[in-house]
């Protein structure tokens, strides 16, 4: 069953409109290739044809910008990292990292129903389904939709956890800036055509949360809190891991002469 995990000890995007928005995410510091970069490694590697590097890098805003005895230089050694990065992305354990700015606020218990907590992205009415675009070549995007995510924008409080999160919030529908963190598996893509919306061409790819997690700016200290956050059940085990400290991933030497 998936699981929720209100924390009590608050420490510390089918089709409507598809405007892109950026897609973010720390990169580990010997990783060569970019979040942007990955998303659109995760769309072809869905398909059976790669990207074409080298229209890629040609049209790149760096590429053009450069004087022209430079161009070929530079084209050569981006389309290698690419190609490089692209043979090693798996989308099945390499995740894409989001991270979106949304207005979050709650309401209290009423008439015997439990308070809630919301989230929603800023200017946008209430069924908007938001899409995180990477950018690919000339007026092409790789536009990622995230299943089930609307799930997550009205969340029942318990007793309990309403008055942790009060403590920290302290005014009821008052809306409250906050951060959305995003780790998804890309799953399926539409290879057949692009969507045009304006002068955009946007290439569809659906992907599940694997995990996510609500921060918000408290009243309390004026420093961001962790509201919640969720695991996926598949995940739950690769997340474990992740999270435990080194010294308990290992075997103690002890151990291994049992």
């Amino acid at each position: 069953m998936n699981r929720i995990i209100i924390v009590l000890a608050l420490t510390v995007f089918l089709l409507v409109p598809l405007a892109p928005s950026k897609a973010a995410g720390s990169d580990k510091e010997d990783d060569p290739t970019t979040q942007r970069e990955k998303g659109v490694f995760a769309f072809f590697s869905l398909g059976s044809e790669p990207p074409d590097f080298e229209m890629w890098v040609s049209s790149s805003d760096e590429y053009n910008g450069l004087p022209y005895k430079y161009k070929e230089d530079y084209l050569i050694s981006q389309s290698i990292r690419l190609g490089t990065g692209y043979g090693l992305f798996d989308p099945q354990k390499d995740l894409l990292n989001i991270r979106a700015v949304v207005l979050v606020h709650y309401t209290g218990p009423a008439e015997g129903k439990p308070g809630r907590v919301y989230f929603q992205f800023p200017n946008q009415k209430k069924d908007y389904i938001p899409t995180f675009s990477y950018p690919y070549i000339k007026d092409e995007w790789v536009s990622l939709i995230i299943n089930k995510l609307a799930l997550f924008s009205d969340i029942p409080l318990s007793v309990e956890h309403y008055d942790t999160v009060k403590e920290h919030l302290l005014y009821e529908d008052q809306m409250y800036e906050g951060v959305l963190t995003i780790q998804v598996r890309p799953t399926e893509a539409d290879h057949s055509k692009p969507i045009k919306i304006g002068s955009l061409r946007q290439w569809i790819m659906i992907g599940e949360i694997a995990y996510m997690k609500c921060e918000v700016d408290s009243d309390k200290n004026g420093q961001r809190q962790q509201l919640w956050d969720y695991v996926a059940p598949w995940y739950e085990d690769e997340y474990r891991l992740l999270v435990m400290p080194e010294d308990l991933k290992y075997p103690h030497p002890y151990d291994l002469k049992k």
